[in-house]
């Protein structure tokens, strides 16, 4: 059962990555990380739902745009991995190596693994902000500082 979870939260990381990916370009220009959808930043075309698979996009792809077949950074490709890795790695370090002394099974703590997820993510899109652009942007870190004071209240709870 880990071993599908596992690979489950990778899945979910990849795409977690992509989302960053846009966080990590458009926050610090002062972009909606909503509206509009991805787009080539060379041509401006709309990117296809089927170009915007975590991942596997970018290697079929070829590290480029599908319309005008300018190169499509590297980083894409890292921070979604980097995320896959680090989500799906906490879990199998929890609850799989168990190096989290007592912290239980993952339906008794998961709030606190996706507070501790949602840090690591949010300390990677902030970390390669910082060095881009040498600046924080706090919007991150207050969306982290909400996940985690709502996990805290909630595994008291959850956990009684």
């Amino acid at each position: 059962m880990n071993a599908v979870w596992i690979i489950f939260l990778f899945l979910l990381g990849a795409c977690v990555g992509s989302f960053l990916n846009v966080v990590i370009y458009r926050l610090p220009r002062g972009e909606s990380i909503v509206l509009p959808g991805s787009h080539c930043p060379g041509c401006g075309r709309a990117i296809r739902w089927y170009d915007n698979i975590p991942l596997l996009s970018w290697m079929l792809l070829r590290a480029r745009c599908r319309d005008c077949h300018a190169p499509i950074s590297s980083r894409y490709f890292v921070i979604e991995a980097a995320t896959a890795i680090r989500v799906a790695g906490l879990f199998a370090l929890y609850y799989v190596v168990q190096v989290r002394q007592g912290a239980g099974a993952f339906e008794e703590s998961w709030p606190t693994y996706v507070s501790h997820a949602a840090l690591l993510c949010g300390l990677l899109a902030c970390s390669v902000v910082d060095i881009e652009q040498y600046i924080i942007p706090l919007e991150v870190m207050w969306f982290c500082t909400i996940v985690g004071l709502i996990a805290s209240a909630v595994v008291p709870i959850w956990a009684s």
